[in-house]
């Protein structure tokens, strides 16, 4: 874990207060993604700020090898990260007439991956991009779970229940963005209520809020 300064290409993202600083950075002769809480307050950046880039870290080390997910390249400061830059748009920004059913099938079989190596990732719907190949990346691990090895049948219970949420997210965004796509089935699907959904909303709200106050 070092300090380093980094040349900014175009930053992505503005960050502060609770968000990160997200910016495409020269590294090495290419390019790499810089994300850190830079321009949150002193207090969130040691404290949570540092949390949730010790756990994003985490969850890039569960996942080294696994196709479609960036690489960590390395930790810079307690609340930063470096990772591999993936070349393509947003999926929600890009034009409906990109995507396939490959791409779907595929991000599929990247969750399905992603949760055998006891990552939760919890936020898919805006955090995959559609590489210059027409194959889907899984970027963003900031808001993910990654599973203790002694968690036992809990883990199992919650990789499964998290799997109805994945692919309900991808339905989702195939009805956004590629409804062309979609089947009636899967229209449907997209729009079932999943367990718990009310009291993880609850959660969310709860956690934002503190968070909020820590970051001042």
């Amino acid at each position: 874990m070092r300090s380093r300064y980094f040349s900014t290409i175009a930053p992505l993202q503005p960050g502060g207060g609770v968000f990160a600083v997200v910016r495409l950075v020269e590294h090495e002769g290419g390019q790499a993604i810089l994300k850190d809480f830079s321009r949150s307050s002193r207090l969130f950046r040691s404290t949570f700020g540092a949390y949730l880039i010790g756990r994003e870290a985490q969850a890039y080390g569960r996942l080294a090898g696994v196709a479609g997910i960036p690489r960590l390249i390395d930790r810079i400061r307690p609340d930063g990260l470096l990772l591999s830059h993936v070349a393509g748009p947003n999926c929600l920004s890009a034009p409906p007439e990109k995507f396939t059913q490959d791409f779907f099938d595929g991000a599929l079989g990247i969750l399905a991956k992603v949760r055998a190596r006891g990552v939760l990732h919890c936020d898919v719907g805006g955090n995959l991009v559609l590489g210059s190949d027409g194959r889907p990346w899984l970027v963003d691990f900031g808001s993910s779970i990654v599973l203790p090895t002694w968690i036992g049948p809990l883990g199992s219970y919650l990789t499964s229940l998290r799997e109805k949420y994945d692919e309900r997210a991808l339905l989702k965004l195939k009805r956004r963005r590629a409804p062309h796509l979609l089947s009636t089935s899967e229209d449907e699907r997209s729009r079932v209520r999943l367990p718990f959904e009310r009291w993880v909303g609850v959660g969310e709200r709860v956690l934002r809020r503190t968070i909020g106050w820590m970051s001042g």
